[in-house]
């Protein structure tokens, strides 16, 4: 009886363990796939992030956004395709400041297009069918990764993700310079006021009462987290990176401790600003939730992250992707999303 009960509390571990072989050898195939389609001179590539299947962030878009930045160096054509009018549940859970929905699709399509640096919009909002129609007319030669499950309208972005570090690590590595994002890329959209002169790190701080409250920063956890990065950066001024919620709300947790630091909504107005202030800064650290941590993770900023992630996206021990050095420290948590 004790051995069948032992048994049996290992299944959720061999369960999970398969999923993470079967997630790699998807992530093969479609690898594959592409290196087929290029070497048969293929020149076209169409990614897609579907609203019904795809939470309402700024972080997991990025992974779309970073592979179609892969496939531009590499001289591809990238069309890139956010589809609405119809959400995911977590989309209900938006602050009403978040609606109507079309507002926040604006500002992922213009993180897209920011991160493929493009002067003509590679990405389009569309709704489904026009999707369906454009991919059986205008890209019928296109190379469409995982296109089997975005005809059934299931979520890829993760499987981007995997697809990224294994063609970065396998495939073809462009440039560091080329491929990863720079502080200079973002500074025009930093629109408050110049970021500090005297060196800085930045640490993100998750607070929403709307969306997914367990991944906040607590008040106990952000009082430890400031007092380690001052005791190991002396000398160096402290940035919370935040959204105007999260800064309004670490001021008064900061004022009420007699700390003091600087808040990244005093500086800049909006992401692509919030990421330039990371991307500048000497250090980036993050424990738990916030989406800006992965444009860090695709930078050359040195950087410490503790955060709950899908294993199956981790390239290897503390080194979320195949192009993160040894200053770039990523340790994973437990993942339930």
């Amino acid at each position: 009886m004790y051995i069948s009960l032992k048994i049996f509390s290992c299944l959720p571990l061999a369960r999970t363990f398969i999923a993470q072989i079967l997630k790699y050898v998807e992530t093969v195939v479609e690898a594959l796939k592409f290196y087929l389609y290029y070497l048969n001179g293929g020149r076209e590539v169409v990614l897609v992030i579907d609203s019904l299947c795809s939470p309402p962030t700024f972080g997991d878009i990025g992974f779309g956004a970073m592979l179609g930045r892969y496939f531009l160096t590499l001289n591809l054509n990238v069309y890139f395709y956010i589809v609405e009018g119809q959400y995911r549940s977590d989309w209900l859970d938006l602050p009403p400041s978040a609606h109507p929905f079309s507002l926040l699709i604006k500002q992922q399509k213009k993180i897209v297009n920011f991160v493929l640096c493009s002067d003509s919009p590679r990405a389009m909002r569309v709704e489904w069918k026009s999707l369906i129609h454009n991919l059986n007319t205008k890209h019928l030669s296109a190379f469409v990764p995982y296109n089997y499950k975005i005809f059934r309208r299931c979520a890829v972005y993760h499987d981007y993700g995997r697809l990224l570090s294994m063609l970065f690590n396998r495939f073809a590595r462009p440039p560091k310079s080329k491929f990863l994002l720079s502080a200079s890329e973002f500074l025009g959209q930093i629109d408050l006021a110049p970021p500090p002169e005297i060196p800085y790190i930045t640490v993100a701080c998750r607070y929403s009462k709307y969306w997914a409250p367990d991944r906040n920063l607590s008040d106990e956890e952000f009082l430890s987290v400031v007092r380690l990065l001052q005791f190991k950066f002396p000398g160096h001024q402290i940035m919370v990176v935040s959204c105007g919620e999260g800064c309004d709300y670490f001021k008064n947790v900061s004022s009420a401790n007699s700390l003091r630091l600087i808040f990244s909504k005093d500086f800049s107005s909006n992401f692509l600003g919030d990421v330039g202030l990371v991307l500048r800064s000497k250090f980036f650290y993050i424990l738990k939730g916030g989406g800006i941590s992965f444009y860090a993770q695709c930078s050359n900023v040195p950087f410490e992250c503790y955060q709950a992630v899908d294993r199956s996206l981790v390239f290897r021990s503390r080194k979320l992707f195949p192009w993160n050095s040894s200053s770039q420290l990523f340790f994973a948590t437990n993942y339930s999303r």
